[in-house]
């Protein structure tokens, strides 16, 4: 019966952190609309940190196969940058922290990078 708690348990964690890998990424891509597409002047503090989020948030997402668990590190590391990504949105961008998760949705990769 553990067994079944902790196999439900793993698998509502890896599908968490999967919306969380496509979270990340449709928000850096949103990030990186505003600076290249409608040019506007992104603080150069924030870009590196969301290059950072960025870069790790795809290696997670190559590295993770099928069927493996995310470790509790990866876990830690994903939610961080989660939160990041919504810190910056509610504090630099001025946006409305209950937006967030409409306006990047955890379902599907905006655009493929």
């Amino acid at each position: 019966m553990f067994k079944w708690v902790k196999n439900r348990i793993s698998k509502r964690i890896n599908k968490e952190m999967d919306g969380c890998i496509i979270q990340n990424l449709n928000f850096v891509n949103m990030i990186e609309t505003e600076e290249f597409v409608f040019n506007r002047n992104i603080d150069q503090d924030i870009l590196n940190r969301i290059y950072e989020i960025k870069e790790r948030t795809k290696e997670y997402d190559k590295t993770k196969l099928p069927g493996n668990n995310f470790k509790p590190h990866e876990t830690d590391e994903l939610l961080e940058m989660n939160m990041h990504c919504r810190n910056i949105w509610t504090n630099y961008f001025k946006k409305n922290a209950f937006d967030f998760d409409k306006v990047f949705s955890s379902d599907d990769l905006d655009n493929e990078n």
